[in-house]
């Protein structure tokens, strides 16, 4: 790296957006030097590409670290720039400041015009003036003039850092709670820079709720206690409190997806535990309960404060619909995705925290992109509404929610003011997703729960609407206009049923959504094992063959040509993602990578086409090009957000959603018409077809069919 130039009293200011899954400038010590490309991977100019021009030695930068933190965390300088002759710049750390928060920036009038505020941060390098520079300064603490040593006049490095009276943030869910408690450890799944007397805060993520303040009785190390959830979060501190408090995350003071407070922020935090919370008691076995007399509480003299029970999340009162969240979380934008291993691992990685099951995420935002709705079914309790909920904030900048109802209708949903009632939720989604498209380049989505009580007759109109392919034609009121719904728009259902064997409704919306099974417990719907058969009788005949390639062209044509509405809509329904997505180099990569661990010729169509001909051959299902085009854009999407991820369980995946809700509507009639020994012979003939190919957990789910 060549930093050998000498240096200039700086005459530029810079903000610089630091993604830590690529750099964490917390990691960083005073000399590190980190290069920043001009350019990206397809040679054309990063955005703001004039900032990169005037970048030259000894110019100052402040390192902005984006989500999940979201905050100005430190402070370097140019070494080096364009004027070498190279195709990026070369930023030197020197000293970390007190973290300004995202939220602090945006309100502040000094700051209002500025580069990366207009741009929402979106890109590499932004230029500040000297007063936007010092305003972000002050904010931190650090508003004396910056000397090269990266100290200001009068302080220590120690002074610096301030995180002595800082919070730090640890999460837990249903599974760990208890365990938390019990034994006196948290832990996390990545490592924090935690220390002995450091105080915490604890955020059942679950249950929304946070509970502090503790102590670090140690600092972080690994497994600790291993029986505290060690192996799926492995780096561990002891705890201990002495009066403790529970906190609803709505009286949260900040943002609770920080996982780190400065001192002027824990002292809000304290002062909303203080005030608004709770207070709670910790039995020996680590349950938690509020007692019905509270102690005297700072400020308060003697009041008394009775427990706040909130109900579980897939148990809460649900209106109609949903206000805007106060804390809208978009996704990263192009140039983060771009420079990810794994765009998927990205647009998730908020969602699935804490998450042990983080396949159904992958699954679901999967099945999203590749334009199909998403039904999630499985029996009551196994948080549905909540995973619908994390999918839809990791992706949109909200989420409006409906509860079904049995005489919810098409009327109501596609509602006009010109019928003299309010805005239908569903007419509502759809201008709220397109003003959101054209001001955010984020879609907003609809959450329909309790799918199940809504008779699906009475949903037709709206059925129509959700698939791609339609919309172009149809219209619907947005505005004063009549408009199609947007190629980014979706719609995700939870439905409370125990499995999808003669589930009517899975029959009903195959066109509009793939279903997706949320199971009681970890890995029981994984039936897969290392038995797998070696494919050596896919029958090449001239039908197949011409299956097979008219429904490659198809997927090319549905990936690459579906026409959008507005300029920042688009099928995949992330603007970002559109920019960087090829469908013929990902359709080539999917057909490279996904394989089953054995030596074959035959690629993850072949098993796909060949499965779609035997069973129209042998058994007269007619499945229809147009679902195995859908499955194999699953494959081909799936494999371009999670290229580390994929192996056959995807492409198994892919023929339960696409393919078993006509098989069971097959085995309905023939079990009508045929009887029930008929019936399950065929059953049978489908499941063992599938496990011929490999597609494990969709033979399992077709024998467990009972007639």
């Amino acid at each position: 790296m060549n930093a050998d130039i000498s240096e200039e009293s700086p005459s530029n200011y810079f903000w610089l957006t630091a993604n830590p899954d690529y750099w964490d400038p917390e990691d960083a010590e005073k000399g590190d030097q980190i290069r920043y490309q001009a350019y990206n991977n397809n040679e054309n100019k990063r955005r703001k590409f004039s900032a990169f021009e005037k970048a030259k030695p000894g110019d100052r930068v402040l390192i902005y670290t984006s989500s999940p933190r979201r905050k100005v965390t430190s402070e370097g300088k140019i070494v080096s720039g364009l004027e070498t002759g190279d195709d990026g710049i070369v930023i030197e750390y020197e000293r970390a400041l007190d973290a300004v928060d995202w939220n602090d920036i945006k309100e502040d009038p000094i700051l209002a015009d500025s580069s990366p505020i207009n741009l929402r941060a979106r890109g590499s390098l932004f230029e500040l003036s000297e007063d936007e520079y010092t305003a972000i300064l002050s904010m931190a603490g650090a508003e004396d003039q910056a000397t090269h040593d990266g100290t200001t006049e009068g302080d220590t490095e120690d002074d610096i850092d301030g995180s002595e009276e800082a919070i730090w943030k640890f999460l837990c869910d249903d599974k760990t709670f208890q365990l938390y408690f019990s034994y006196k450890v948290f832990g996390r799944p990545q490592k924090l820079d935690v220390s002995k007397g450091d105080r915490l805060v604890l955020y059942d993520f679950e249950d929304q709720l946070i509970y502090g303040p503790f102590t670090a009785e140690s600092d972080v190390a690994e497994a600790l206690i291993p029986e505290a959830a060690g192996e799926q979060y492995p780096y561990q501190v002891r705890i201990s409190w002495d009066t403790l408090y529970r906190l609803p995350k709505e009286k949260f003071p900040l943002d609770i997806t920080q996982d780190w407070f400065s001192s002027e922020q824990a002292n809000e935090i304290l002062r909303a535990l203080h005030e608004e919370g709770t207070y709670v008691e910790v039995a020996e076995d680590g349950s938690v309960q509020a007692p019905d007399d509270t102690p005297e509480r700072s400020g308060e003299g003697t009041d008394k404060t009775k427990p706040e029970l909130l109900p579980e999340p897939d148990e809460a009162p649900i209106t109609d619909i949903l206000t805007l969240k106060n804390d809208q979380q978009p996704t990263p934008d192009t140039e983060l995705l771009q420079e990810a291993d794994e765009p998927g691992a990205v647009i998730l990685q908020e969602a699935t925290v804490g998450e042990l099951r983080p396949e159904l995420y992958q699954y679901g935002l999967a099945h999203l992109i590749a334009g199909r709705s998403l039904l999630l079914y499985g029996p009551t309790g196994t948080k549905k509404n909540s995973i619908a909920r994390r999918l839809g904030q990791a992706i949109c900048t909200d989420l409006l929610t409906v509860t079904a109802t049995p005489d919810l209708n098409d009327q109501q949903l596609l509602a006009t003011p010109s019928d003299n009632e309010s805005v239908g939720p569903f007419i509502r989604a759809v201008n709220s997703c397109y003003a959101s498209l054209d001001e955010h380049e984020h879609p907003v989505w609809m959450l329909i729960e309790n799918f199940e009580t809504v008779p699906i007759p009475q949903l037709g109109n709206v059925l129509t609407l959700l698939e791609i392919e339609r919309r172009v034609d149809r219209r619907i009121s947005v505005g004063d206009e009549l408009l199609p719904v947007p190629m980014a728009f979706r719609v995700i259902a939870t439905m409370d049923v125990v499995d999808a064997a003669g589930l009517p409704e899975l029959y009903s919306t195959s066109r509009q959504f793939a279903p997706l099974h949320v199971s009681t417990h970890l890995n029981d719907d994984q039936p897969h094992n290392s038995d797998y058969p070696i494919l050596r009788h896919l029958h090449h005949k001239q039908d197949y063959q011409r299956l097979r390639f008219s429904a490659e062209q198809a997927v090319l044509s549905k990936l690459t040509d579906l026409p959008t509405n507005i300029e920042r809509d688009t099928h995949l329904s992330i603007p970002a993602l559109a920019e960087l997505f090829d469908a013929e180099a990902a359709l080539d990569a999917a057909l490279s990578s996904v394989s089953l661990p054995i030596e074959t010729n035959y690629d993850f169509i072949d098993a796909l086409s060949h499965y779609a001909w035997k069973l129209g051959e042998d058994n007269d299902v007619s499945l229809g090009r147009e679902l195995l085009v859908d499955a194999i854009k699953f494959v081909v999407v799936y494999n371009w957000l999670f290229p580390k991820q994929s192996d056959w369980e995807v492409v198994d995946q892919a023929v339960a959603a696409y393919f078993n809700p006509t098989i069971f509507m097959r085995l309905n009639r023939v079990n009508e018409e045929q009887g029930v020994q008929q019936c399950m012979a065929c059953r049978d003939s489908f499941a063992t077809v599938a496990e011929i190919l490999g597609f494990k957990a969709t033979a399992a789910q077709i024998r467990s069919y009972r007639a």
